[in-house]
Formats: structure tokens, C-alpha cells, sequence
């Protein structure tokens, strides 16, 4: 009897996000914050890099964050979630953060999304879609061999499960929360163009929504699917990239505004461009340091030419200039960089991983 219960109450809270995620009352609009760049990435130094194969006791890794002397292995199959390592000697140092319902278990867990250094140490958002957001506390959770939160918000008022059930990605700025919508969970939505909406957890208030991209509204909904997103607590900035245009943004949280990018300066109709080009894949992955934005991308090629094809690496700096291309021979799946730009790691779609020693190029 209590289990049937459980899963009535289930039932009913999917029907009230999916009932109030259609139409939540919010603040203003932010329509005119963005400004477009064109760039001539032609002439930047290109480097080729040979990877070094890693042998961490990792099995088909589904994400990767490199932190202070820790790499951070996400494995969605594994009992605990995730494995930490020392960067050095590969030594495995714990595991923690459990699949569950329970207390200190996540239901859904979007991956490495924020990291920060607080008082010496190192914290991660951990989003357990749609229950709460946590910040987790890594040098405590490997002291105690289990996940410790410093912080935790759970979403139960009508206003905080509506505006948890239409993001998919959730950043702890200050005293808000800033949310990447998803525009496949609300209804009605006709500008697909990629926005964030505000949310003082404190208040349990919406707050603005912030348009970061200013493009036409093509007949093809996927050409805005997300290629790559990543956020830098210290620069105040979010670098996300599309899948399937050569188009990336930088938004700065502080002032909503948004610089949009198109390499190569190769088009000046961007909506045939577009058209014309609508399977070719661009942007697969975005990660970031506090000096550098790292986009690897394709380049345009299509799908069915992707595989088993190498991969090449733009590297910005936080105000959209252009540093360098790193080619890689490899294709990846994930990657993350050291916080001092000398090393880069990427999982590979066999399963294994690789280092790849960084150029000097600051």
C-alpha cells in the first residue's frame, strides 16, 4: 500500500510541474543585450597534439572535471557516481555521491556544471533533477568517504518546481539561482534562442529572463541544440556553443550582457548559411579555466563524416579573442582542462582516456 502511494504522489507531482511549467508569471524580458562578433580565425596558431593514453580504473567514463590535483570521473553506471583521482599518480583517492532517493542521493545528476574554491575548498553544484540542488563539499566528501553537502535547496512551492521543470541546467550565483531554459519544456515558447531565467531561492521568487542569443527563428529547431556549455565562478561568464551552427556566445551574469561570435567571418546571410548546413555539426564540447574558453568542434562536417574523424579545439579568451587551434587526431566525447592550461583530458568513445600535453601559448 505504501508503495502504491509513493507512486501516486509521483504521478501527481509530474502533473503539477508539467501543469505550471506551461505558465509561471515572471519579471521582465531582456530582449536587446546582445551584440554579434565576426571573427577571422583564419590566421591563429594551430598546434598538433599526440595523446598520451591514461590508465585510470575507469570504465566508459560519462563526464570529467579536472580540480586542484584531482581529476573527477563520472560513471553513470557505477554504484557511487563520482570517482576522484590524483592527477599525478593516477592513485584513486574515493567515491561518492550515490543514484536514490534518499537524502544525499540524486535521482538524476547533470554532471561536472559548477566548481568553485571557497575557503580553501572545493565545492561542486550538484543538481538532482527535479528534487533539489546541493553544493557538495569534495575535500569533505573524500575525508568521509561519503557525499557531504554543505548546502542544499529543495524544490517543493509551485513557483520553484515550475521554474526547476523547464531547466535543464542550474548555476548557484550569490543568493540565486540563474537557469538555462529549456524551450522543448514550456509551452508556447516561440523564441528558441537560448535564454537563462533568475530565481531568488531565498524569496522563492522568478526573477528576469535573458535572451544570450539573437538569431532567426529557423524552421529547424535542433540547429539551437546545445553543443557545450560551461560557467567560471571567478570570470562571472557563461561560454555556450550551438551543435549544429558555427555560432557561440559569452554572457556575462553580472550585467546580462552577450557577446555573440561567428568564426571565420564565412558568412554574412546567416540564415541560408543555416539552411544550407543544417545537419553539419559544429560544437561538441565547452570547458573552460579562468584564462581560456576551450570549443571542440567539427567544423562543419556531417554526421556520418564525424566518426573515427579527428577533432579540432578552438581556444578563446573571455572577451571572444581568438588565442589558437589545438588538432586533435582523436574523436571525443569529453574533455576538461588543468586549471593552469598545461594539460588536457578527454574520454574517448572506446571507453578509454588521454592526456594531451598544452602548447605554451599565454
Amino acid at each position: 500500500m505504501m508503495q502504491i502511494m509513493k507512486y501516486f504522489k509521483y504521478i501527481q507531482c509530474l502533473f503539477l510541474i508539467l501543469l505550471i511549467s506551461c505558465n509561471v508569471g515572471t519579471k521582465r524580458v531582456e530582449w536587446h543585450n546582445v551584440i554579434t562578433l565576426s571573427n577571422d580565425t583564419l590566421a591563429v596558431p594551430e598546434y598538433v597534439l599526440v595523446g598520451d593514453t591514461l590508465l585510470y580504473d575507469a570504465l566508459w567514463p560519462t563526464g570529467i572535471m579536472a580540480v586542484d590535483n584531482y581529476i573527477l570521473i563520472a560513471q553513470h553506471k557505477e554504484k557511487e557516481l563520482i570517482h576522484v583521482y590524483n592527477l599525478e599518480d593516477t592513485t584513486k583517492l574515493g567515491s561518492f555521491l550515490q543514484q536514490g532517493g534518499g537524502p544525499n542521493e540524486v535521482n538524476l545528476w547533470n554532471g561536472f556544471n559548477q566548481v568553485w574554491k571557497e575557503n580553501g575548498e572545493i565545492k561542486l553544484l550538484v543538481q538532482s533533477y527535479p528534487q533539489f540542488v546541493a553544493t557538495l563539499n569534495l575535500n569533505q566528501s573524500l575525508k568521509k568517504g561519503k557525499a557531504v553537502f554543505d548546502e542544499r535547496f529543495s524544490f517543493v512551492s509551485d513557483s520553484a518546481i515550475a521554474i526547476m521543470a523547464r531547466s535543464n541546467v542550474v548555476y548557484k550565483i550569490g543568493d540565486r539561482f540563474l537557469m538555462n531554459r529549456a524551450p522543448d519544456r514550456i509551452k508556447g515558447l516561440e523564441n528558441y534562442n537560448a535564454s537563462y531565467q533568475w530565481f531568488d531561492y531565498a524569496e522563492d521568487s522568478p526573477g528576469d529572463v535573458v535572451y544570450v542569443m539573437d538569431q532567426p527563428l529557423y524552421p529547424h529547431p535542433q540547429l539551437y541544440m546545445n553543443g557545450g556549455i560551461t560557467y567560471n565562478p571567478v570570470k562571472g561568464k557563461i561560454c555556450s556553443a550551438c551543435r549544429f551552427m558555427n555560432l557561440f556566445y559569452i554572457f556575462d551574469v553580472k550585467t546580462n550582457q552577450s557577446v555573440q561570435i561567428v568564426p571565420n567571418n564565412e558568412e554574412t546571410d546567416l540564415d541560408a548559411y543555416v539552411n544550407a548546413k543544417k545537419d553539419n555539426v559544429y560544437f561538441q564540447r565547452v570547458v573552460s579555466t579562468d584564462e581560456y574558453v576551450y570549443l571542440a568542434t567539427y567544423d562543419g562536417l556531417s554526421q556520418s563524416e564525424t566518426e573515427g574523424k579527428g577533432i579540432k579545439v578552438e581556444v578563446y579568451d573571455w572577451d571572444g579573442k581568438h588565442i589558437c587551434r589545438l588538432l586533435l587526431p582523436d574523436n571525443i566525447y569529453y574533455m576538461t582542462v588543468k586549471p593552469d592550461n598545461t594539460m588536457l583530458y578527454v574520454t574517448l568513445p572506446d571507453g578509454g582516456m588521454k592526456s594531451y600535453r598544452l602548447p605554451d601559448f599565454q
